[in-house]
């Protein structure tokens, strides 16, 4: 997991590694300030709180990757991956572009011993970070860029 994935930051523009159905369908003001919220929760290990936060966050905007993403690893941090690898394949159901929803789902493939999903989500991840440069901001990464994320893939 990057370091301050529950940062408090506000999702990045689009301007960064992922564009697509994220970046295209901006959340209704209530959804944001439920996402922000539910960081804010994540970051203090109020999971519960955090959960329930984003899980209205999505409600009100049903294909905002980001809050699915955030929902992902509130579950695994939870313990429910069956419920987090879902979550994260909403992600990047939403934004398929969405780096970091393959780079989650790669590892929390090779956490349930899937190694050749994990391989395909790594690789996607890859391919998506090879299209920047290594200083690009990874959204919602809270200050990580491309070529770290990159060099943590390994591939």
């Amino acid at each position: 997991m990057p370091v301050g994935v529950f940062g408090t930051d506000p999702p990045r523009p689009a301007s960064a590694v992922s564009q697509g159905a994220s970046a295209a369908e901006p959340p209704n003001p209530d959804a944001l300030a439920l996402y922000r919220a539910a960081k804010t929760a994540a970051d203090q290990s109020r999971f519960a709180d955090a959960r329930l936060s984003v899980e209205a966050a999505i409600q009100r905007s049903p294909l905002w990757a980001p809050a699915h993403y955030l929902h992902g690893l509130i579950l695994q941090e939870e313990g429910d991956l069956e419920q987090a690898l879902a979550a994260l394949r909403r992600c990047v159901y939403a934004d398929a572009r969405f780096v970091l929803g393959h780079f989650a789902l790669a590892g929390l493939y090779a956490v349930i011993r899937q190694p050749e999903r994990s391989r395909v989500h790594r690789e996607n991840a890859a391919r998506l970070l090879r299209e920047h440069t290594a200083d690009d901001l990874i959204p919602e990464g809270d200050g990580l860029t491309g070529g770290q994320l990159l060099r943590s893939l390994q591939v």
